[in-house]
């Protein structure tokens, strides 16, 4: 039986990182009952080349590629999301040397919170949100869909 590793590393258990994460492994289980999905903590992101790392000379000698789909929720729109990226530039860089390469899933201009009245969120106009999230939600979520029976088709090879 071959695994996919789901790493939710969204702040929220129910939001948009969980839909988009549900959406993937939904893809991944479509493609054959011979794939576990598993999910794991939020930490794990943070150690996962830590046992492949020499410190002899600083490489990474993880012990086969394995494919990585990176899924990214972000309040921020397409624009802003370059930031994002910048950020995470040393997380991408470790998981491409060690794992061989990483597809993204990305998802703009999320909701936040499920009442902005509730929230100093005064720079976002929820009517925005809302008409945002009610033409590309959905797509999001194929995008993850069709992500995760990509790698569960590419793992089954």
């Amino acid at each position: 039986m071959k695994k996919i590793m789901i790493i939710d590393g969204g702040p929220r258990k129910n939001f948009n990182t969980a839909s988009m994460l549900r959406k993937f492994a939904e893809g991944a289980s479509s493609v054959s009952n011979e794939i576990e999905v598993t999910a794991r903590l939020r930490g794990f992101l943070e150690r996962l080349v830590f046992p492949w790392l020499s410190y002899n000379d600083y490489s990474i000698t993880a012990p086969k590629k394995m494919p990585v789909v990176l899924c990214y929720t972000m309040n921020a729109n397409t624009e802003q999301a370059k930031m994002v990226y910048q950020s995470m530039g040393i997380i991408e860089q470790s998981l491409t040397t060690a794992m061989g390469g990483v597809e993204h899933v990305d998802a703009y201009n999320t909701y936040q919170v499920k009442n902005y009245e509730w929230c100093e969120l005064g720079g976002f106009s929820e009517e925005a949100k809302r008409q945002y999230s009610d033409e590309n939600w959905e797509k999001d979520l194929q995008k993850a869909f069709d992500a995760g029976k990509r790698m569960a088709e590419s793992i089954l090879i």
